[in-house]
């Protein structure tokens, strides 16, 4: 088991430090926990790609632990993956998940309309605890 530290930062702004956001890796098993800010982007930094994550664990409905999540997720989609995404979290996440969707809609339909061939919109499963 390999644990790699994406962010350790807090709420403010730290050029430092980039929002809560952790891989635990299992072999070839990711599993993204929290996504705060900047977390896709030390993913790729960290030479884990969104498309090699289909586990992700939100630990609490705090923003900087989950605003990366809406821009994971579209880029996962982006990456061509349409493997079921399972999302963990408190009561609550699959309210969180919807308005996120909702929040990218019109990005995702639009890129629909240019790509072929069509493929589903991600298929997001949601586990409350």
């Amino acid at each position: 088991m390999k644990l790699t530290m994406l962010g350790t930062g807090l709420p403010m702004p730290n050029p430092a430090r980039k929002g809560p956001s952790q891989v635990i890796s299992l072999g070839n098993t990711h599993i993204l926990a929290d996504c705060g800010p900047g977390a896709v982007h030390r993913l790729s930094e960290a030479r884990i790609m969104p498309r090699d994550i289909d586990h992700v664990m939100i630990t609490h409905h705090h923003a900087d632990h989950y605003l990366d999540l809406g821009y994971f997720i579209l880029v996962r989609w982006l990456m061509g993956v349409d493997r079921t995404l399972h999302v963990y979290g408190p009561q609550g996440q699959k309210r969180l998940i919807a308005q996120l969707l909702a929040l990218h809609d019109f990005d995702f339909r639009n890129r629909l309309g240019v790509m072929t061939p069509l493929r589903p919109l991600p298929d997001i499963r949601v586990v409350e605890f």
